[in-house]
């Protein structure tokens, strides 16, 4: 009762765009995906692959009352699936997974603020999230192909995924990685059973340079980026938000005047730096623990020790692999070209190895970090006004909770498999 109420008096913005853009295509029989009346208008514009709209196919035939109602128990249901695999995941990988109910609470709770505003548009962006957690447990579970099955959905629809690939290649996950690719290429060509292969290619040409070259629009117009690219942007360059069709009464931050081309520069030559030097970590701090691993792989240590996934998991991944998988989700929130604010919502899964190392080790360095990271949480709840909200969206105080995240992970991932080297 409680969700037929609520989706009958409230109106998501996102949803009415995929119910907006079905009917055109489905129903009205528009092929011109990215033009700016084929959904809402030019500001809430259909910006997904051609595929997406063949997952929308069965509701351009019915009300948008019952999209809504529909959509919304797909996203609740798979929030919860989602929140399982994690814990089971996390509980398969970790022997002593100490609180972790707790670290699990504590985590939504720092992502509250961002886990609200995403439901009340109900964006895609959710269910993303859900397949790429889902597909990281079943991975753990060596259930590769259905994983690789779900990893391509979310690629397909929202690419950033794609960059949390190569961490898989250091885990030497060949065949999830090529079962993936498969995936995205079948995924890509299926909608040419309906347009054709000439126009389907023609589409998803169009959506590239709509959505990834030509997009100065919608830079200007959605929500502020909060990637590496954006805040060097909002603080090297400037930005003339009076441009903006809503909202234009945002703060101008820069410190100095560099043209967009050159902070471009910065922006690509410092995520290639971030992304070498953390698969380097990665992969580096595998080969330490191996080490002792492989010395004692013959004893009984060996085989009761927690760095040992039970036998379901595969031997590539190891007690560390949620500190790993996080790193790279905070990873591709920085070095993408965009984040839009709700994309940090994914800080929930690297939140869970942080905390639980921050319960077994209180080291002044991770206290820091957690007091840090609840100070930038409670920030934008706490502080009234729409000037200071906007001031704290230009300056980017999401942008920093995953950075600052992404150095504890890195560095505990270090610390404690040298530590383990050493014991």
């Amino acid at each position: 009762m409680v969700t037929v109420f609520v989706t009958l008096h409230h109106h998501w913005a996102d949803v009415h765009v995929y119910h907006s853009a079905a009917h055109s295509l489905f129903i009205e029989g528009r092929t011109d995906l990215y033009s700016a009346d084929f959904a809402d208008d030019a500001i809430m514009d259909y910006r997904y692959p051609p595929f997406f709209l063949f997952l929308m196919f069965p509701f351009s035939f019915c009300p948008y009352e019952a999209m809504e109602f529909i959509w919304l128990w797909l996203n609740i249901i798979a929030v919860f699936l989602a929140v399982i695999a994690i814990k089971r995941g996390f509980e398969l990988t970790t022997m002593n997974a100490q609180k972790l109910n707790l670290v699990l609470f504590l985590s939504f709770l720092i992502c509250a603020k961002l886990f609200f505003p995403l439901i009340r548009n109900l964006n895609v962006h959710l269910l993303i999230l859900c397949l790429i957690f889902g597909a990281f447990y079943l991975l753990l579970k060596q259930k590769k192909l259905l994983a690789a099955l779900l990893m391509a959905l979310a690629i397909v629809i929202k690419i950033v995924p794609v960059l949390t690939l190569p961490y898989f290649a250091i885990k030497k996950q060949w065949l999830f990685l090529s079962a993936t690719i498969v995936f995205i290429v079948v995924f890509n060509l299926l909608p040419a059973f309906y347009f054709g292969t000439d126009l389907n290619f023609k589409l998803l040409n169009d959506w590239y340079n709509h959505v990834l070259v030509h997009n100065e629009f919608h830079e200007i117009n959605g929500p502020i980026n909060l990637s590496l690219k954006g805040q060097l942007e909002r603080y090297l360059v400037g930005i003339d938000y009076t441009k903006r069709a809503f909202d234009p009464n945002y703060q101008n931050i820069n410190v100095i005047s560099l043209s967009k081309n050159q902070a471009d520069w910065i922006w690509k030559i410092s995520a290639l730096m971030m992304s070498v030097g953390t698969l380097f970590l990665i992969w580096f701090s595998s080969k330490l623990r191996n080490k002792i691993h492989f010395s004692n792989q013959n004893t009984e240590k060996s085989v009761h020790s927690e760095d040992n996934i039970s036998s379901k998991t595969s031997n590539q991944f190891d007690s560390f692999a949620y500190n790993e998988f996080g790193l790279m989700i905070c990873l591709s929130l920085l070095i993408t070209p965009r984040s839009n604010g709700y994309y940090f919502l994914a800080l929930f899964f690297p939140l869970i190895p942080f905390l639980h190392v921050v319960f077994r080790n209180k080291s002044k360095f991770n206290i820091l970090v957690s007091g840090f990271i609840l100070t930038l949480a409670c920030l934008s709840p706490l502080l009234p006004g729409s000037r200071i909200q906007r001031l704290l969206d230009v300056l980017g105080v999401d942008f920093y909770t995953a950075l600052v995240l992404w150095i504890a992970l890195a560095y505990n991932l270090y610390k404690e498999s040298l530590t383990k080297v050493t014991d």
